[in-house]
């Protein structure tokens, strides 16, 4: 029996170690984050913060401590180093974090709460955000569909950008970050709160992607088709996905082919594809001549007749026009073309390249009564929807305080009351309530949780604003920690509903633990603030099961030794007034 219970506890301990350690990836969720380079064709040379109601900190190097801002402030680049207002040197990185907002030359403020770090590279700065992948699924929301009026069209749509965001991580890899915030990659709107109808867009697909043959699809889509949808390997002669194969699309032309022309000036068609090197040397442009059609009919090959010859990919040609004169150039890759002295004419149909989705058609699917599974089906033939390979129906369960979300409603639903008693405890053990009712969302296995949250195996339940999401519970009761995960992760949700921007990660971590009367073994820690910095990148970056076991202890020793020399009000007090510096020497 002894040695029963010897091995019980040690299974306790060790699976309740693994819990916790999701709280620590949840702030900073490297897995689940999209790194999103703003403004990356033309770096601005001067960025402005402006902190908000909220407030924000600011960190000017690696080892430095957070400065709470209590004003604007501006940032220029000189080379390789940002001078900054006030400072008497330059930096070479400067890391933002809170809730403010990021001000550039001739261009609306951006109201961002995202860390993000500024970096000067030869004389621009380059902004990089951390946005978690579903914030960063509304914000493709509202840059790509916000005039949508079907709610089917916007949930296929957010699956599409989510899956899309995951299978191209990493696009820009050479540059430091994941992926751009324009057409590039996909158009991202930071324009103050996101409508409703596009969070609950967003909220109903929750982790869901496009699945073939077990990998993320590659979910290209274009604003209209013209009434058939382009062949991928057409577009990209790259690209082997069967699912982005050419069909007609009569949804698409249901209100016409939208038709359009452009008239561009010789000049200007030369300045755009400068760059590209086809313009015949990039001297001038003075012929055209489309070599090549793709089965759909696009520009497969265009000639580009000037001091020589050069040939592109009609896709290519489209970019590079677009990318330089916008919505004055080409809008498609469907068109003829004439010449007409100092400029061509082009007389064309559709917008974008045509593969994948046809946003026209998604929505007028979604208008006919077409559910978003449909859709996607539809455009992406023999591809999946879902979690993993396969789907869930989330069911609401609606407790006294809170709202679980489950796929097995009838197992689960015993958890509505454990959860409600674990949320009034933590509540009572901080003397604090939520002011807003958060979601408990229940995954039936290990392998849907770990594929929807990002988060590895030995992570047993994780947070992320107002949602807790858990492994199956089963798997916890059977530990008997079902209940201390629940009231710690609830712990949290009222810490970080409280919290000052910039408090430190072990503060939190060990907060949690000494209110939930958890004891963890772990030795003290060192006299200086470094070594409580060196505590917050353990949390997050432990080599090992043991070393996060270790910082865990020690994050929940510091916070008791706290709590014996300054009292349990004041450090309670410290999560919205900030740890007070003299606190970490002793």
């Amino acid at each position: 029996m002894k040695s029963r219970g010897l091995l019980a506890l040690l299974i306790w301990l060790s699976l309740f170690f693994l819990v916790l350690a999701a709280s620590a990836q949840a702030q900073m969720q490297p897995s689940r984050d999209v790194r999103v380079g703003l403004r990356w064709l033309v770096l601005p040379q001067e960025v402005t913060v402006t902190p908000r109601a909220a407030g924000a900190v600011m960190r000017s190097c690696a080892g430095c401590a957070p400065a709470r801002m209590t004003g604007s402030v501006t940032f220029t680049a000189q080379e390789n180093a940002l001078n900054v207002t006030g400072a008497k040197s330059p930096s070479t990185e400067i890391a933002l974090a809170g809730d403010y907002e990021i001000a550039l030359p001739g261009r609306p403020p951006l109201h961002v709460s995202y860390s993000a770090t500024l970096r000067a590279r030869g004389g621009g700065i380059r902004i990089v955000l951390r946005i978690p992948l579903e914030d960063y699924v509304v914000l493709a929301l509202t840059g790509e569909s916000a005039d949508f009026t079907s709610d089917a069209a916007l949930q296929a749509m957010a699956v599409v950008v989510r899956t899309y965001a995951v299978s191209q991580r990493g696009r820009h890899a050479a540059e430091d970050f994941d992926l751009c915030d324009t057409t590039h990659c996909q158009l991202l709107r930071f324009a103050g709160e996101a409508p409703p109808r596009l969070r609950s867009a967003a909220a109903a697909t929750e982790g869901e992607l496009l699945w073939y043959r077990g990998q993320p699809a590659v979910t290209f889509y274009s604003r209209n088709c013209a009434g058939t949808t382009e062949d991928g390997a057409s577009a990209w002669p790259g690209i082997a996905a069967p699912y982005l194969r050419s069909h007609p699309d009569p949804y698409c032309v249901i209100h016409g082919r939208n038709e359009w022309n452009a008239e561009i000036r010789k000049s200007d068609l030369a300045a755009a594809l400068r760059d590209t090197d086809a313009a015949a040397g990039g001297a001038s442009v003075t012929s055209l001549r489309i070599l090549a059609r793709t089965p759909s009919g696009r520009v497969a090959q265009i000639e580009i007749g000037g001091a020589g010859v050069q040939v592109m990919t009609g896709e290519n040609f489209r970019t590079a026009v677009a990318r330089a004169l916008g919505s004055g150039g080409l809008r498609s890759n469907a068109f003829d073309v004439s010449d007409a002295g100092d400029r061509f004419i082009f007389h064309g149909y559709g917008a974008g390249h045509g593969a994948g989705l046809c946003q026209a058609g998604a929505q007028e699917m979604g208008v006919e009564g077409k559910t978003y599974r449909e859709i996607l089906a539809f455009y992406y033939p023999g591809t999946a929807a879902g979690l993993t390979a396969q789907g869930l129906e989330w069911v609401r369960l609606g407790g006294e305080r809170l709202e679980v979300m489950t796929a097995r409603p009838d197992s689960d639903g015993a958890l509505v009351a454990r959860a409600d008693r674990a949320l009034r405890e933590a509540e009572s053990r901080t003397g604090w309530q939520l002011a807003v009712r958060p979601e408990l969302r229940v995954y039936p296995t290990v392998s849907v949780y770990r594929n929807a949250t990002g988060e590895p195996g030995w992570v047993a339940a994780s947070t992320r604003g107002h949602t807790v999401r858990l492994e199956p519970p089963e798997v916890l009761n059977s530990a008997g920690v079902l209940d201390a995960t629940l009231r710690h992760e609830f712990l949290h949700l009222l810490i970080e509903s409280r919290a000052r921007p910039g408090l430190p990660l072990w503060f939190r971590e060990g907060l949690a633990l000494y209110l939930n009367g958890e004891v963890a073994p772990g030795g003290a820690v060192g006299t200086g603030p470094s070594d409580f910095a060196a505590l917050d990148r353990a949390l997050v970056n432990a080599a090992s099961a043991g070393d996060q076991r270790s910082a865990y202890g020690k994050a929940r020793a510091a916070v008791a030794r706290l709590v014996a020399e300054r009292g349990r009000d004041a450090v309670l007090s410290w999560v919205e007034r900030g740890v007070p510096p003299d606190a970490m020497a002793h």
